[in-house]
């Protein structure tokens, strides 16, 4: 049963998401089981749709849950989580205390959020649904329409509102796309090193993920054509985690690849605001002739998590029918949104946004100049909110990671980027400036330096 507690002192979505997570984890809600739909367990609960639709975002965002087009909200958390679990020891442990110094490079909040904006736009779209009754399809219709305006504008996409479909996350936009496709394909080329996420949607797809090196100008076409796939997946914006912008020769040449083999490219665009030092170049989906590339964004890094909001722009030969395009979000959040990126509010918060995560990545690259003293350098270009951080005498990334945090900094390797372990790289990291405010990163950044200093300097750690 979902319930909440008035003297809990917690968010009342933090409640919600806690609750159900924990009906998840001691088997009530097994894997495919539906989860309430928002207005009925908000009314349970009484109170707003929007806590309890943050609560599902969350849930989806961390894999528990997924959201299906017109359908609602389904447990889809891994095998061995929605199991029954063993009854928790009497006396816990004590949880790690959080870290001084938490260099991650995704954060939930949104510097510069209008919030007080955003609420009169929410409170305008419930009570239009308080007056008229719900419409998600016109509120869905509205939020593509408004997308498409600030994609063309934006990125020079080339688009209609009518090729928009609408996520709730970005693994959701890359399992819609999979869904979309004339025929599964089993082989895939992808980025190495890459997004672990990305790569594991597509590896629960059942495909078969043949990575490709990433080189300066952006993946090894030699590579891609080698590897025999009918899909790529590529990030020529800011590849990730290297920061590499994909120049136009090279996007030419993957436009060819997808015309000569009739195969597809999925486009993942999701931080191009974020880019310093370098003119911005249009979407590669701007550049095709031929309908082969399927563009994916979110909106998550200028509006923040709390409002998760994911987007693929698909050709127009793999659209769905019309009766599965069912909205993925609320009806009202879609309003509210809608009229938020009509009025030109979302252009102007992603401005902000990388405004303030250019003026950190200076302060990081600075700090680096200044104190790095060898002991840890930039390894790759400047984009999105982190920096890959090479520390060249790091021989044991997961040693290296234990210690830093048992003395109060979270670092985060970037292993994982890399599909096969053996090929894994143990000198770089993820230096991530989202959760620090500019305010304390040259003294968090001098503490980072220091404890290298102390470890490679003193053997006796």
């Amino acid at each position: 049963m979902i319930c909440i507690a008035e003297t809990d002192a917690r968010p009342l979505y933090e409640q919600v998401y806690a609750a159900v997570r924990e009906e998840i984890a001691c088997g009530a809600l097994v894997q495919g089981a539906a989860l309430p739909p928002i207005r009925k367990l908000a009314d349970e609960l009484r109170v707003s749709r929007n806590t309890v639709s943050h609560a599902y975002q969350q849930l989806v965002s961390e894999g528990y849950i997924r959201a299906e087009r017109g359908s609602g909200y389904f447990v889809d958390c891994p095998a061995e989580t929605g199991r029954a679990q063993p009854p928790a020891p009497a006396a816990p442990p004590a949880a790690a205390p959080r870290p001084a110094c938490d260099f991650r490079w995704e954060d939930g909040s949104a510097p510069g959020f209008p919030w007080a904006k955003w609420r009169r736009y929410v409170q305008d779209a419930l009570l239009q649904e308080e007056c008229r009754g719900a419409d998600p399809a016109a509120a869905d219709a509205a939020l593509r329409e408004s997308l498409c305006r600030y994609l063309q504008t934006s990125r020079g996409v080339r688009c209609t509102p009518g090729q928009i479909i609408v996520c709730g996350s970005m693994a959701d936009a890359l399992r819609a796309v999979l869904s979309c496709l004339p025929a599964q394909p089993c082989r895939l080329a992808f980025e190495q090193p890459g997004s672990s996420d990305a790569r594991r949607v597509f590896e629960r797809a059942g495909m078969q993920v043949c990575p490709a090196g990433v080189q300066a100008d952006g993946i090894d076409m030699a590579a891609v054509r080698r590897a025999g796939c009918s899909l790529l997946y590529v990030t020529p914006s800011h590849q990730f985690p290297t920061g590499v912008v994909t120049p136009p020769e090279k996007r030419r040449d993957i436009l060819r690849w997808a015309e000569q083999t009739g195969g597809f490219v999925i486009e993942n665009d999701y931080d191009s605001e974020f880019s310093y030092g370098a003119r911005r170049l249009p979407a590669l989906q701007a550049m095709d002739e031929g309908g082969r590339v399927i563009y994916l964004g979110t909106l998550d890094k200028a509006l923040g998590t709390a409002m998760r909001c994911a987007y693929a722009v698909l050709p127009a030969p793999l659209l769905p029918q019309e009766g599965d395009r069912s909205p993925a979000l609320p009806s009202y959040h879609e309003a509210a949104l809608a009229a938020f990126l009509r009025d030109g509010l979302l252009e102007r918060q992603a401005r902000t946004a990388a405004a303030c995560s250019r003026d950190k990545h200076e302060i990081l690259r600075g700090c680096l100049r200044q104190e790095g003293q060898g002991l840890a350098l930039p390894a790759g270009q400047p984009a999105g909110t982190h920096i890959l951080l090479r520390i060249p005498r790091c021989t044991d990334q997961q040693a290296l990671l234990a210690w830093l945090r048992a003395n109060g900094v979270a670092l985060y390797g970037a292993k994982d980027c890399w599909a096969a372990p053996a090929q894994a790289r143990e000198d770089l990291f993820l230096l991530g400036f989202a959760a620090i405010p500019a305010s304390g990163l040259r003294q968090a950044m001098h503490r980072l330096l220091g404890l290298l200093q102390v470890y490679f300097g003193d053997c006796t750690h």
